[in-house]
């Protein structure tokens, strides 16, 4: 590509994820109907007391893109791909993370239980390169938040007042989110890098060895990474085109659960992907990325989130 070609494509690219990355200043955070769904729950999910038993099916509460935005994303990052030398590998990447745990005596997990987490997730993502280095753990004692950190408005107040740098760090909250939710994130390219909603939220008891089995390895932290890097679930868009916009992950016609080995419920080619992280089976189930989801994650950091590695 001539030097005069690539100057173009790249301040039309600039153009593209400007629109995407920095919108008007009264689209600059997700609308109320993001968190809508988040809020409501899901009826087939039932969540008990932790200390009770625990019956649930995982439920990721990640918000779709706003309307029109999603593609507006997908076609920055085609063109993004113009620039990319062919047969570039993704760079290793050290992830900085901060750790905020809201609690009210429950849920306030240790260091040892957070530096597990942190472990899980490099182990996670070794194959993309990543691994993850805590750099911050804080707390706060505060049982409305603690309950509630999947509304809107406690989500707004609770990353105002403890994000950390989210243009460099990856925020991660541990919490009691209703609904049956085990996790949500803010995938790239909704609001500017540098905004307080960019961050992961965890419910404590997911982390390694809590009390949420089958969900207790710390996998839903990799999912939601996963989600954070720019990623969708395995059955987006079920067994329609262009699924989840990876080439060498299966079509999936809906979430997979326990561990569904042979499963095929589309009829394009190819099992489901059930091992996936970014589907919905058991922790002890899941254990890779394809190679396609790698390379689309280097390339939503690179566009999206350029500064969070070293």
């Amino acid at each position: 590509m001539g030097s005069s070609r690539l100057a173009l494509s790249f301040v039309c690219l600039v153009c593209v994820a400007a629109s995407v990355v920095a919108p008007a200043a009264a689209r600059e955070v997700p609308t109320a109907d993001w968190f809508r769904e988040i809020e409501r729950g899901v009826p087939d999910v039932l969540v008990n007391d932790v200390g009770g038993g625990v019956t649930m099916m995982r439920r990721c509460a990640t918000p779709s893109y706003p309307a029109g935005r999603g593609q507006a994303v997908e076609e920055a990052l085609a063109l993004w791909r113009e620039l990319v030398p062919p047969g570039a590998e993704a760079r290793p990447r050290v992830i900085p993370v901060a750790f905020h745990v809201v609690h009210k005596g429950q849920g306030n997990v240790t260091d040892d239980e957070i530096m597990a987490q942190v472990d899980e997730l490099s182990r996670g993502f070794r194959k993309f390169g990543a691994t993850f280095e805590v750099v911050q753990i804080d707390r706060k004692r505060k049982g409305s938040w603690y309950k509630k950190c999947q509304k809107q408005g406690v989500f707004n107040k609770m990353t105002r007042k403890l994000a950390v740098d989210p243009t460099e760090t990856l925020n991660i909250y541990t919490c009691r989110p209703g609904g049956g939710i085990l996790g949500f994130a803010i995938p790239p390219g909704v609001i500017p890098p540098d905004h307080p909603w960019n961050a992961v939220v965890l419910h404590w008891g997911t982390l390694p060895d809590g009390p949420l089995f089958p969900y207790d390895e710390g996998d839903t932290a990799v999912h939601e990474v996963g989600h954070y890097f720019g990623l969708y679930h395995t059955f987006q868009n079920g067994c329609t085109a262009p699924g989840d916009e990876v080439n060498d992950t299966p079509f999936e016609a809906s979430p997979a659960f326990g561990c569904q080995i042979g499963r095929d419920t589309c009829p394009q080619g190819g099992k489901d992907p059930v091992r996936n992280y970014m589907d919905y089976s058991d922790d002890a189930c899941l254990e890779t990325f394809s190679k396609g989801q790698r390379k689309r994650m280097d390339e939503m950091l690179d566009l999206f989130r350029p500064n969070l590695s070293n």
